[in-house]
């Protein structure tokens, strides 16, 4: 049974915490591998009351004797935090985490911020944030950059530029740099596309595949039919054709499937706008 000191949104019986609107004094850390273990120690190290929950015991317990408080349960990190520090391996991790009995839904307080650092696909992102939207919370997306979790100087961010706004001295003071990628869903769709491009040696192609992600340059066309879509500031948008071997000029959208990525050029390249371009041969799946 959970004990009734921790408060239920939702459960009449419950009591809960009002959100802290300004100051970020008290963070949930919830997932301690690499990168949540490495921001829970940097949070610690500048003086934040850092919250942890892991499955794994004795990684809480090497974070308390850092200096962290463990929760027994996501919803006990989320109480008494601002926000909450979200590093799980999929969707469906997240899913428990965030909306399960017992998950951060219940009890971050009003207008709390979720920050999520989760591999998964846009269209679960942006389906979180309309159900965490319900509760009157809110979510962001960051994805840590660095051979290391604890050098890591940068982390790319979508979301409401409100909620990075919150979030942005909070990983200043830990050393990490902010860099707005678009609107929520952008980091996801990031990660699917080069998740897509270079796929791991033994593991799944990407969280999505199967399934069309477009990613464009400010606003991508529409489509016809149901397909997930995406858009990014100009910066990131040609880093990524770099990433991906394409001139940065004549790309108008990129379109990744399970099996190949292509473009859709604009007219300065010579080539008709709707025109498709696969990259020189196809990506193979894991076995």
């Amino acid at each position: 049974m959970l004990p009734d000191t921790v408060g239920r949104r939702g459960w009449p019986h419950g009591t809960r915490k009002e959100a802290v609107p300004v100051r970020i004094g008290s963070i949930g850390v919830i997932g301690l591998g690499d990168t949540g273990s490495a921001v829970a120690r940097r949070l610690l190290a500048q003086g934040f009351e850092v919250t942890v929950h892991d499955r794994d015991a004795c990684k809480m317990a090497a974070l308390v004797e850092a200096g962290a408080t463990a929760a027994r349960i996501p919803a006990d990190a989320a109480e008494p935090a601002d926000l909450v520090f979200v590093h799980l391996p999929d969707d469906s991790a997240a899913e428990e985490v965030l909306f399960d009995c017992g998950g951060v839904g219940e009890t971050l307080p009003d207008d709390g911020l979720v920050v999520a650092t989760f591999a998964t696909e846009p269209v679960f992102v942006l389906s979180a944030a309309a159900r965490l939207a319900s509760l009157g919370l809110n979510i962001m997306e960051a994805w840590f950059l660095g051979d290391e979790p604890s050098t890591a100087t940068t982390a790319l961010a979508a979301g409401a530029p409100e909620h990075l706004a919150t979030v942005t001295p909070v990983l200043e003071a830990i050393g990490v740099d902010l860099a707005r990628v678009g609107p929520l869903g952008s980091v996801a769709a990031l990660r699917t596309t080069l998740a897509a491009v270079r796929p791991p040696a033994g593991k799944a192609l990407s969280p999505a595949a199967g399934t069309p992600v477009d990613v464009g340059r400010g606003r991508a066309p529409r489509q016809k039919d149901p397909r997930r879509e995406t858009t990014m500031d100009s910066t990131l948008f040609d880093r990524l054709c770099d990433e991906l071997g394409y001139e940065p000029s004549t790309v108008r959208v990129i379109r990744v499937t399970a099996r190949e990525v292509g473009v859709t050029y604009t007219e300065p390249s010579g080539m008709p706008a709707g025109s498709t371009h696969p990259l020189q041969g196809e990506v193979d799946e894991a076995a």
